[in-house]
């Protein structure tokens, strides 16, 4: 944490007046200009997609005009260089870090091939124990079951395993020119799913989508990457891997055992296709606890990424990790945000 200085100033900034507030902004202003800060950029995939509830997707035009903007105007670091620099006290200052959650195939497919072209590094997080699965992601069928469709059963009526009681689950889907209720229920029945197990997860689910007539199995433009296609991307210059967990379940939602068998899992898997230890992970959700920052210092794991945003500073715990959502935006609107935090 660092030091309560505003504090230590408040009172005698008050009496100083509106002069000495505005010194004080200043003074501020050029010391965070003199403190080493860096951003690192969350994406998670490169297509263009038609209903995209979290803002996960960024276009291939789009993805292409940032790297070539971070190529001529920042100083991209690897994630592993710079968080090296962190532990040791001596971060870089205005460095941009390229990150890639979950593993979908578009990272290799059509990602890749644009780092590689702009000499770029990226790390990769992928969820090993999902790796060559061909269903969806949880929330993407769930998207398709409740945004995708025209029509919805009404009620729709679930049983719940995960509830404390065996009463059914009983929703009324709106209409389909309602959008924005099917997007209240996509996000109401989202923080349902994320809050239960794997496998209680996967039941509510596949009721879900016997329920409105939608496959689990992934479309191939949106399935998640086989061992095989990790162990590729990882051959490529300056592609780097990092551990998702093994299932995607928010760390936090676990018990302390549960979450140190998640993160062997990933460990173990990451270990056997690279051939080393990978010192990187990213809390699946962001989500972690206290006991998740002392489970994953003891898994070995050097540093690791949340969701919060902002720029990481010279005190920065490297397991707490800020990092910037990247939507589906153009190039000089990324650069209005980098420039923001990194002055």
């Amino acid at each position: 944490m660092g030091f309560p200085v505003g504090s230590l100033v408040a009172a005698p900034l008050r009496r100083l007046g509106a002069a000495g507030r505005r010194g004080w902004r200043r003074f501020r202003q050029q010391a965070r200009r003199l403190l080493p800060q860096a951003v690192l950029l969350m994406y998670h995939r490169v297509a263009d997609v038609r209903v995209d509830p979290w803002d996960l997707a960024v276009s291939p035009t789009h993805f292409a005009e940032h790297m070539a903007l971070l190529r001529e105007t920042y100083e991209v670091w690897p994630l592993t260089a710079y968080a090296d620099r962190l532990r040791a006290g001596r971060p870089p200052h205005r460095a941009v870090v390229l990150t890639f959650d979950d593993g979908y195939i578009d990272n290799l497919t059509t990602a890749a091939p644009i780092l590689e072209a702009e000499g770029l590094p990226a790390t990769f997080f992928v969820p090993t124990g999902l790796l060559g699965h061909d269903t969806s992601f949880w929330w993407d069928a769930l998207a398709d079951c409740i945004l995708h469709r025209r029509s919805l059963p009404a009620p729709l009526s679930l049983h719940d395993p995960g509830a404390p009681t065996e009463a059914p689950l009983r929703l009324s889907p709106p209409p389909p020119h309602d959008r924005d209720g099917r997007k209240r229920l996509y996000k109401r029945l989202w923080t349902l799913l994320s809050q239960r197990t794997p496998s209680h997860r996967a039941e509510l689910l596949d009721q879900l989508c016997d329920a409105t007539g939608t496959a689990r199995t992934a479309p191939p433009s949106r399935r998640i990457m086989t061992a095989s296609e990790v162990a590729t991307l990882y051959q490529k210059p300056g592609m780097d891997l990092g551990a998702h967990a093994a299932s995607h379940t928010p760390l936090r939602t676990l018990s302390p055992p549960a979450q140190r068998d998640e993160l062997q899992q990933a460990t173990r898997c990451l270990q056997a296709l690279t051939g080393t230890a990978v010192p990187g992970l990213s809390y699946p959700n962001g989500a972690y606890n206290t006991a998740t920052l002392k489970i994953a210092d003891e898994c070995g794991f050097k540093h690791a990424c949340t969701t919060v945003g902002g720029a990481a500073t010279w005190n920065t715990n490297p397991l707490t990790l800020p990092r910037l959502h990247v939507r589906n935006i153009c190039a000089s609107v990324l650069d209005e945000q980098l420039s923001r935090l990194l002055p």
